[in-house]
């Protein structure tokens, strides 16, 4: 147990401190005109609780949140294409900004749903087609 304390003290191990580390990914709105692109962040280190704001610098929309231990995520979701620019900010008044831009996929790269009429020699039948590019057949 000795030994085990003497790592903790020396690896600062259960006190972090310093800049908060964040890892972001960025996805893209599915087509033209949605709103369903997604931020996800988890915090890696740094001073908790951290408290963090976004800003969408295209639109001006902006909110915040808390993470209250190290490796909580979180996600924002229902996002518009745009720059967004995360802010974290440590108890120990440490900070760190990610930017990451939620694009709107070209129209070649969008997927689309919507349903086609197949006619063959003994019926009609409605069949919903998935995950083609928005040109149709």
């Amino acid at each position: 147990m000795l030994i085990a304390f003497a790592w903790f003290a020396i690896t600062g191990v259960g006190a972090q401190t310093g800049k908060p580390a964040v890892l972001v990914s960025a996805m893209d709105v599915s087509c033209t005109g949605q709103t369903d692109g997604r931020l996800d962040f988890t915090l890696s280190s740094g001073a908790v609780p951290v408290v963090f704001q976004w800003t969408n610098l295209s639109s001006g929309a902006s909110g915040n949140g808390q993470f209250a231990q190290i490796g909580q995520s979180a996600a924002l979701t229902n996002l518009l294409p745009g720059l967004y620019r995360l802010t974290f900010v440590a108890s120990d008044g440490a900070d760190t900004s990610v930017e990451r831009t939620i694009k709107t996929r070209h129209r070649s790269e969008e997927i689309c749903f919507y349903s086609r009429i197949l006619v063959d020699s003994r019926s009609l039948a409605r069949t919903v087609v998935a995950g083609l590019p928005c040109s149709r057949p």
